[in-house]
């Protein structure tokens, strides 16, 4: 009894375990990020900066909405930070790190980034800056997350409007021209970053192509060969940009499928062990059933006598792995800084599996011996 109730206090950490995992792994591929996902194609540029005719041809494709230049999509790994200090404080008590992403005027309408407060930038703010990039004293025209707006103590954004705030980039003085919603600047692992956005074509590594989800089919092949026309020595290198987010959690994937393998494995053991508990049960108390079938008893009877056994073994694994899991789980979900609660209906809904399991296991044998011919017990006895 002791070793089936061991196996059961395993399987059940082990169902609990892989039904947490699974609801984080759902809960990280469904959250919304705060910008579009699906229908994103990215490519990579052979050499940074901007290509304005090989946009003007892409959008003359009917499958194609917006075509984006920048340093990278929404959440990626092509990241760049530098320090800030906010206009007219002193920088040496007041100076932190920021996100900076390099991004086109096109880039807010690619992805469907929601503007909090202000605009975003046109085509003047890019030329401002880019034809001017050496200058020194200017202003450059920025647009920052809610997350910098309320660092910088503002309560609302739209109080952030024309605040201005100095970069570390060359001591630049930026000028708030925007907020946007904040929206996923890294993976769900971590928390949503002070971020600051400005047209900066230096630093554009990749492409952002908006599609149609219905032409998709058709629109790659075009787009590849409006590459090609353009770029003939280098590859045409594309991803979408829902399976690059995917795969930032491929980790999780694999625990997840490994735990639902082990779960399988124990619940399988743990039903060879409760099949023999109950095989020698039912012959230690050949005699009993014997006479309790004679005296009356019927076969339900006789099949919950023989079965309070394995549920109070179960019943006292569910209070042993609730603690266990609700730790174990509880130290994995630290590492995430979105995530969802070791819900009390995780031990309810492993619990009920197991003792559905557990029940078909032994009942095979319980009914066969509350139906066997209790003169043949008795006799034998």
């Amino acid at each position: 009894q002791v070793m089936v109730l061991l196996q059961f206090v395993i399987t059940l950490l082990m169902i609990c375990s892989a039904i947490t995992v699974s609801r984080q792994l759902d809960y990280l591929k469904n959250k919304d990020l705060g910008f579009r996902k699906e229908a994103i194609v990215q490519v990579a540029m052979g050499e940074p900066g901007t290509d304005v005719q090989l946009r003007e041809e892409w959008l003359r494709n009917a499958g194609v909405e917006e075509v984006s230049f920048s340093v990278g999509a929404p959440t990626s790994n092509n990241r760049l930070g530098t320090s800030y200090y906010p206009k007219g404080e002193d920088p040496r008590t007041t100076t932190a790190g920021v996100d900076i992403k390099p991004v086109d005027e096109h880039y807010a309408a690619t992805y469907d980034l929601q503007l909090a407060s202000g605009r975003f930038f046109t085509d003047a703010d890019a030329r401002l800056i880019n034809d001017n990039l050496e200058e020194e004293g200017l202003k450059w025209p920025i647009v920052i997350n809610e997350s910098l707006a309320r660092e910088l103590g503002h309560a609302t954004p739209e109080a952030a409007l024309d605040d201005r705030i100095v970069l570390g980039i060359n001591d630049v003085e930026g000028e708030i021209v925007g907020v946007t919603k904040d929206f996923h600047n890294k993976s769900l692992h971590d928390q949503v970053e002070p971020l600051v956005m400005l047209p900066l074509s230096v630093l554009y590594y990749e492409v952002g192509v908006k599609v149609n989800p219905a032409q998709i089919g058709s629109v790659l092949p075009a787009l590849e060969e409006s590459w090609k026309s353009r770029y003939p020595n280098q590859h045409f290198d594309y991803r979408f940009l829902d399976e690059a987010l995917a795969k930032q959690y491929l980790s999780e994937d694999r625990t997840s499928s490994l735990l639902q393998a082990f779960a399988g494995l124990a619940i399988f053991i743990a039903c060879l062990g409760l099949f023999g508990l109950t095989a020698i049960m039912v012959r230690q108390r050949r005699k009993e059933i014997g006479l309790r079938k004679v005296l009356g008893a019927s076969v339900a009877q006789l099949w919950a006598l023989l079965s309070v056994d394995m549920i109070r073994l179960i019943g006292i694994a569910i209070l042993i792995a609730a603690p266990l899991t609700w730790w174990a789980m509880s130290s994995w979900l630290a590492d995430f800084a979105y995530r969802v609660n070791v819900s009390p209906f995780t031990f309810i809904i492993g619990g009920v599996v197991l003792l559905t399991i557990a029940l078909l296991t032994v009942s095979g044998q319980a009914v066969r011996a509350a139906l066997a011919n209790p003169v043949e017990a008795l006799r034998n006895e």
